[in-house]
């Protein structure tokens, strides 16, 4: 890895920074900004392979919400080895020309075109799902937004410190809360939407940012059924009052 030290903040390049926390990972200090709050690590490191899976049920959510759309062109960016809301999407919209970018060159069924930089323009729908706290956030959005005409960003909500150090035991550099997300959509975009979004495909009482700018109509959940997580506690309660009482 060869890190990118921060000297000031990636969103507003304040300076005015102070050190609230030890990164869980890198064991390096995650900084916050006083002037538009954003948190991040100090350096940004590079990650060398792809660890991560699909969220299965946030696939399917976003892949409900293209269905509507029926985009002539749909760019995924950070799309996981398993492929899965492409896949969804495929036969939910099969007319649309899906692409996926990556760092990384993956096995992918043949129709989806594997590309590793932003093209120039000509993209109608652009996604990204929890991909942006792993960048460089002023230059990966530009490069989004200049290349389609819509798009669809996914982000952890770190609204506290609390929820922030909980997402550093990720690979994470940045930590995004609606302030700093706005500071940083007004120097790129004149017009944008940003919701807050609880339930399936987030963790209980954790929450998700999504910046979009998407018709109004289409009405992205803010808030979705908690009753598969749920099942799943309820579970993991019995089995363990059941080994209690053996």
């Amino acid at each position: 890895m060869i890190p990118h030290e921060y000297t000031s903040c990636p969103i507003c390049a304040s300076q005015s920074l102070t050190e609230i926390f030890t990164h869980k990972i890198w064991r390096i200090p995650v900084l916050q900004c006083a002037k538009c709050t954003h948190k991040f690590a100090s350096k940004h490191m590079i990650q060398e392979e792809d660890i991560f899976n699909s969220n299965r049920e946030r696939a399917n959510l976003y892949a409900s919400i293209v269905e509507k759309i029926k985009p002539n062109t749909l760019l995924d960016v950070g799309t996981p080895a398993d492929f899965y809301f492409l896949r969804k999407v495929h036969t939910l919209c099969p007319e649309t020309k899906l692409l996926a970018l990556d760092l990384y060159e993956k096995k992918h069924p043949e129709f989806i075109s594997m590309i590793h930089a932003f093209p120039q323009d000509g993209i109608q729908l652009t996604s990204a799902f929890h991909v942006l706290e792993h960048e460089n956030p002023i230059s990966f959005v530009k490069d989004l937004c200049a290349c389609s005409q819509q798009f669809l960003i996914g982000i952890p909500n770190c609204h506290s410190i609390k929820r922030s150090r909980f997402s550093s035991y990720k690979p994470h550099t940045h930590f995004f809360n609606r302030d700093s997300m706005n500071c940083l959509m007004q120097q790129i975009v004149p017009t944008w939407k940003l919701i807050e979004r609880k339930g399936d495909g987030n963790p209980i009482n954790f929450s998700q940012l999504v910046v979009h700018n998407l018709d109004d109509q289409l009405n992205i959940p803010r808030t979705f059924t908690h009753i598969v997580p749920l099942i799943r506690s309820l579970r993991s309660t019995l089995g363990l009052y059941k080994y209690l009482l053996s």
